[in-house]
């Protein structure tokens, strides 16, 4: 099964809440293939009509990104 059809809970095991973001929680997480930390951000896309170009907008800009000071970005997932 392709990471882009995968059910995001079989690749990452999510920990603790770090903080939140602009759009969901943010947790700590592992990633199950590679045992490497990884952030998490959830968002609840059902209650955040007004705000899916604004959540699209955020993934482009951080897919774009290669900054020791910002999170990298590795992927979506859209569950449910």
């Amino acid at each position: 099964m392709s990471a882009a059809m995968a059910d995001p809970e079989t690749l990452y095991t999510k920990q603790a809440c770090i903080g939140g973001g602009s759009f969901g929680k943010v947790y700590k997480g592992v990633d199950k293939r590679t045992g490497q930390s990884v952030a998490i951000k959830v968002i609840d896309v059902e209650n955040a009509d007004d705000e899916v170009d604004d959540i699209i907008q955020e993934i482009s800009i951080l897919s774009g990104l290669n900054s020791p000071y910002v999170t990298k970005y590795y992927g979506s997932y859209l569950k449910g």
